[in-house]
């Protein structure tokens, strides 16, 4: 009778765990063959409309967080015209000290993102706290500070796409 049992149990315990995997290779059939072509375009849109900002790669710190490369620091301006559409003068307006500014009257076709100006000093940024949609500030940095010793050590970074050129970066 003990065996019995017990044989009963595996058997139960093979069927669940047999149940488990078929509903799991059928959620990834879902996610791979039916809903995968939507899926792709989806990122390859989401890539295509993106912005690339500081990805903090290619950094050499101390145990305090300190950047030992000497990196020069600065704060760039970036335009969404889908979220800023009609508020031009008002945009304009506000940001008149920064140059380019005059390039979100002529956004893209496609209402894509795009740099206002990537290189703006922070002193000649108004406050922020108006809140127009579609223009944000991010930082930026230089890769290669002036006088650092032995830049090739870090690498060359490919900044548009965010990842390493020439094989020695992570």
């Amino acid at each position: 009778m003990h065996r019995f049992n017990l044989l009963r149990r595996i058997l139960i315990m093979f069927f669940v765990v047999s149940f488990l995997f078929l509903l799991l290779g059928a959620k990834i059939f879902w996610i791979q063959v039916v809903k995968g072509p939507g899926l792709a375009r989806m990122a390859v849109q989401q890539r295509a409309q993106g912005l690339a900002v500081l990805s903090g790669r290619g950094d050499i710190q101390d145990r305090h967080g300190h950047s030992l490369l000497d990196r020069d620091r600065w704060v760039g301006l970036a335009a969404f015209p889908a979220q800023y559409s009609g508020r031009e003068q008002e945009i304009a307006g506000q940001y008149a000290a920064v140059p380019g500014i005059e390039r979100i009257f002529l956004p893209p076709p496609d209402l894509s993102p795009f740099w206002v100006n990537p290189c703006v000093e922070q002193s000649i940024l108004p406050d922020l706290s108006a809140g127009i949609p579609g223009i944000i500030t991010y930082p930026a940095a230089c890769r290669y500070g002036p006088g650092v010793l032995a830049s090739h050590t870090i690498g060359y970074l490919k900044e548009s796409e965010g990842r390493g050129v020439s094989g020695i970066e992570l």
